[in-house]
């Protein structure tokens, strides 16, 4: 092969794309695209915590320990809660990464041709190939995996295909191992 650039695919537009909420429920839906849901039927709202345990003492040192516990928990809470058809849902937002932008993409209907050079032995052909490039929709920068009843650990699937996707991203464009690091953190 040829060591010239091929015709990107993709091209970015120079102001930033519409921002979307892309969110991962745990059912499936015979629909992808942007839906404008009302509050009454999508309505996620921060995650409350839950004491375990909970016993109803008159001990005053106990109710302190109680309120700082709470307090705690208050601050270790990073999910959200929604119901959806009466379903409780709890999601965990899974930023793209520091310096990463997700993209909301669809086919262009209008075909472009790809020169594609190949080198067979000394002789260098060009071939042309025809190609739909993609067209930006909207951009996101996290996703909202849900899990019915309780959070999803760890993000599931998703969250472990972003930690890897950031880590391979850094490989394949060069990055030095310590930004590669930092980027996968």
């Amino acid at each position: 092969m040829s060591s010239q650039p091929s015709k990107p695919l993709l091209h970015l537009p120079p102001t930033p794309a519409a921002p979307f909420e892309v969110n991962l429920l745990p059912c499936r839906i015979h629909h992808s695209g942007p839906v404008n849901a009302t509050k009454a039927y999508w309505n996620p709202v921060p995650l409350q915590p839950v004491e375990k345990g909970h016993s109803e003492r008159n001990d005053e040192e106990e109710g302190e320990k109680k309120e700082e516990e709470s307090d705690e928990k208050k601050n270790e809470v990073p999910g959200e809660e929604a119901y959806f058809r009466g379903r409780r849902l709890v999601g965990q937002s899974l930023p793209v990464g520091e310096g990463y932008t997700g993209y909301i993409l669809r086919p262009s209907t209008i075909p472009s041709l790809q020169s594609l050079s190949v080198q067979d032995h000394d002789d260098e052909d060009e071939i042309k190939e025809e190609a739909f490039e993609m067209e930006v929709v909207g951009g996101f920068e996290k996703v909202t995996v849900w899990g019915h009843e309780e959070m999803v650990e760890g993000g599931g699937q998703v969250g472990k295909a972003l930690g890897e996707w950031r880590g391979w991203a850094g490989v394949v464009n060069g990055w030095d191992e310590g930004e590669d690091d930092e980027m996968a953190e």
